[in-house]
């Protein structure tokens, strides 16, 4: 897999209700993302699950190419199944 995103883990800083956002970062202080809070999405949860989903990008990216690379080697997955999921990580790849 060509990586040239910050490397995972990424994670949700978890910052105090009182900010405005909350921030999603790398190991260190490497900034990956505000999630910014505020109207009905912080009511319904979605600030908090927009940001997991942000974090765990690196860990799904690697995770489908590994499941995607062990079906090659024995042919389990649909073509449109397949091609769909390749097409996922070309676009998360920037290819």
């Amino acid at each position: 897999m060509t990586t040239t995103h910050t490397p995972g883990p990424w994670a949700d800083t978890g910052l105090p209700s009182t900010c405005d956002h909350r921030a999603i970062a790398a190991d260190g202080p490497t900034l990956i993302a505000f999630v910014p809070k505020g109207g009905a999405a912080d009511k319904n949860g979605q600030v908090s699950a927009n940001a997991r989903l942000i974090a765990a990008a690196p860990d799904l990216l690697t995770e489908l190419t590994r499941v995607l690379d062990q079906f090659d080697c024995f042919g389990f997955v649909g073509p449109t199944v397949y091609a769909d999921a390749r097409a996922a990580i070309a676009k998360a790849e920037g290819r």
